[in-house]
């Protein structure tokens, strides 16, 4: 055993469960499959001195690998929630805040199939074709 003064339930007590980020880069990667890598989107995180800020940019391969944030979230640093999502950085303008994962997925989910987001996506595949 390594001889320390840090508490050793850093490692021991980390939650493996599912976090808002690994939601964010899964949604990505399923971006990707679904329009067989013409559309892609990757997570970028930045610690700030209160929190941790997420953003989900979407990626034009084609189009000389240009992006767009499409939104942001904002998460405390001792915890997963409650969380808020920053919708006004691209292409959509109501913040929200999200209490718990389900929560966090239900606006997701009205982020991804909103007007804005699909009329997005689809002129990305066709400028791409």
């Amino acid at each position: 055993m390594i001889d320390t003064l840090w508490d050793e339930s850093i490692i021991n007590g980390v939650d493996t469960k599912e976090t808002p980020k690994m939601l964010l880069k899964k949604q990505a990667s399923d971006l990707a499959i679904i329009t067989k890598q013409v559309v892609q989107a990757k997570v970028t995180t930045e610690m700030e001195y209160d929190g941790f800020v997420h953003c989900f940019d979407i990626i034009a391969p084609v189009l000389n690998y240009s992006n767009n944030t499409a939104f942001c979230i904002k998460q405390p640093l001792e915890t997963d929630f409650p969380l808020i999502i920053y919708r006004g950085v691209g292409v959509l303008e109501v913040d929200k805040e999200c209490e718990n994962l389900d929560d966090f997925r239900q606006h997701l989910g009205n982020i991804f199939k909103s007007r804005a987001m699909v009329a997005m996506i689809q002129n990305i595949i066709k400028q791409s074709i």
